[in-house]
C-alpha cells in the first residue's frame, strides 16, 4: 500500500478499514506503514445517508444531508486501512462542517 499512495501523502483522503468495514475516516494523510495511516485533522463518518453513496461519495462529493460526521481530532493512528480515495476539494468542505 505504502508505494500506491505515496502520492497523496499531504492531501486530503478518505480511508476505509478492514477490520470494521464501514470504518470511515477523512483527513489529511500524513504517513503510511503497511496497512497503517496517519492522518491530521481527522474526522469519523458515524453515519452516511442513502443519498451520499457509500466511501466513494464521501470521497467525490463529501457527506450528503443526513449523515453524521464525528468532530475533528488533531492526528488519528489507523490500522488496518483497506482502500485510500483522495478527496475532492467539494468533499473536504463537506467534511469539514460539523453536521452532528
Amino acid at each position: 500500500m505504502e508505494s500506491m499512495t505515496k502520492d497523496f501523502i499531504g492531501k486530503h483522503v478518505v480511508i476505509t478499514t478492514k477490520s470494521r468495514r464501514w470504518l470511515i475516516m477523512h483527513g489529511t494523510l500524513e504517513a503510511v506503514s503497511g496497512d497503517t495511516v496517519r492522518l491530521k485533522d481527522a474526522r469519523c463518518c458515524v453515519y452516511f445517508s442513502a443519498a451520499t453513496k457509500t466511501h466513494t461519495g464521501l470521497a467525490s462529493h463529501g457527506p450528503a444531508e443526513g449523515s453524521r460526521i464525528a468532530r475533528r481530532v488533531d492526528t488519528a493512528i489507523v490500522s488496518g486501512v483497506e482502500t485510500v480515495s483522495p478527496a475532492t476539494d467539494e468533499a473536504t468542505k463537506r467534511w469539514e462542517r460539523e453536521e452532528w
